[in-house]
């Protein structure tokens, strides 16, 4: 369950919008307007265009920079930053809006002297409150000394940390807590350098929540990796983890494992998936919400055909351990199709019927304004004959079509406005180095709406979509 989180003017987005504007022109493939990066070379210029920037503004780092300030991304501030190989040396980081950190370089935070800071925000190295930062690349954040044990990375008050590359690396402290916020790992490293057995890698409470979908968690002392305080924590995917849960006597553990038969998950993975999560203060229900359940019927074995749940885990309230197994089937399914359509008329909405969805899970998630939006389910569907002749017509000369989907909100397709950042793993027989995949989304009136990846991780599709519909086709191009 994401939980009722306390900062309602935060407004941000889980991925900052790299290209906006997107046109289908049948014919001439994508056109994109997109900005142009600014390059600095000092820190007090590149601090002084942030304050000044328009959102989705790029900044590329050209010298390695030192400052007695910290950076600051204010409120309400979306740039991306790269580093380019250089290395920026600074007090701390805060973020209250929305960063991109991406390239080769390294960012070391020499702290702040206790109570100095000057957002009250407790932190004396790099504080997201109710903001968001993505980091991408081979980038790596450390501190200066590790000679206190204050946290490396605070995540506060429904802030997002989405990893999908770099490396956060501390020791003798917690390299990140997360309270009240979400992380979401698609790769990367979190590691804890100490041999001490005094510090977590990732603790999470009041309620953290932490999704990972593949890189790497690591700590060289004995204690576990994730403390699960309060909230949850779902891996599918990266390094296995040790998760350590309180110790307090009114603490709820509950643990949800999911196993496969006669295939793999869409990972093509056959192990079983965890959700584990933890309740000190019973201040919050255990919900498996569309982002706790592992992605699959993709990837039968031979012979067999995308099957169902034995017990439906979607939205489902928990009270205690409770295991859901998802069987391939032996019988091959029969497809609904909609009856073709003449035509599709601007005036009739009528005209536009997608084919009912099935129950094939493909993963992924929606955010608006920062907050994971509960109850989506992306399921795998043939489309009817007059929702394929749109994605047809509409995808560009030498693009490609994966497959098709529905976006499924509490258990309904509707025509409702679907506006904000949508987030998708790229099944791995559509993995390829160098591949571009985008989105066709078709609103209610038939119109096709085309939108791009923004994201920099060959194992996921980011999407800021606006749009009224909830039929997709996934196309890629080489």
């Amino acid at each position: 369950m994401i939980p009722t989180m306390k900062k309602s003017a935060c407004l941000i987005l889980s991925f900052v919008l790299i290209l906006s504007g997107i046109l289908m022109m049948p014919g001439n493939g994508l056109k994109v307007r997109a900005t142009v990066p600014t390059e600095v070379n000092d820190f007090a210029a590149l601090q002084s265009l942030i304050n000044s920037s328009s959102s989705g503004q790029e900044f590329t780092v050209r010298s390695h920079m030192t400052s007695n300030d910290s950076l600051i991304i204010e409120y309400g501030k979306n740039v991306i930053i790269d580093l380019d190989g250089h290395t920026i040396t600074v007090p701390a980081i805060y973020v209250d809006g929305t960063v991109v950190l991406k390239g080769n370089g390294t960012i070391i935070l020499s702290g702040l002297p206790d109570n100095s800071d000057p957002s009250n925000l407790h932190n004396d190295y790099l504080c997201v409150d109710g903001g968001s930062l993505t980091i991408n690349g081979n980038l790596t954040i450390q501190k200066e000394s590790n000679a206190d044990s204050d946290p490396l990375v605070s995540l506060t008050d429904n802030a997002n940390l989405i990893m999908n590359g770099g490396t956060i690396s501390t020791g003798n402290s917690k390299a990140v807590d997360c309270n009240n916020s979400v992380i979401t790992m698609n790769g990367g490293t979190i590691e804890n350098n100490s041999n001490s057995n005094s510090f977590y890698t990732v603790y999470l409470d009041n309620p953290g929540i932490f999704y990972m979908y593949g890189g790497t968690v690591r700590n060289n002392g004995s204690i576990d990796v994730v403390k699960n305080q309060t909230g949850c924590f779902a891996q599918f995917g990266g390094t296995n983890i040790v998760v350590g849960l309180p110790s307090n006597p009114n603490a709820t553990p509950c643990f949800v494992t999911f196993k496969v038969n006669n295939g793999s998950w869409n990972d093509n993975t056959t192990a079983d998936k965890t959700v584990t999560f933890s309740n000190v203060n019973l201040d919050w229900a255990f919900t498996l919400t569309a982002e706790c359940i592992p992605a699959v019927g993709n990837s039968p074995d031979n012979g067999y055909y995308p099957g169902a749940w034995d017990e439906n885990p979607a939205n489902r309230t928990l009270s205690g351990n409770v295991t859901f197994t998802y069987t391939y089937s032996d019988s091959e399914p029969v497809q609904n199709t909609a009856p073709s359509r003449p035509s599709i008329s601007e005036n009739d909405a009528s005209n536009y019927r997608p084919a009912p969805y099935i129950s094939n899970n493909v993963g992924g998630y929606m955010a608006i304004n920062g907050q994971l939006l509960p109850g989506v389910t992306m399921c795998k569907e043939k489309q009817g004959p007059a929702c394929i002749t749109v994605f047809n017509t509409a995808r560009p000369a030498g693009w490609s079509e994966a497959f098709t989907f529905n976006m499924i909100i509490n258990g309904k397709t509707e025509h409702t406005l679907k506006n904000g950042t949508l987030t998708l793993p790229i099944p791995a027989e559509f993995q390829k180095a160098g591949r571009t995949f985008a989105l066709i989304g078709v609103d209610k009136t038939g119109k096709p709406w085309t939108f791009a990846d923004v994201d920099d991780n060959p194992y996921t599709i980011t999407a800021n979509i606006n749009v009224e519909g909830y039929a997709f086709a996934l196309i890629y191009k080489d």
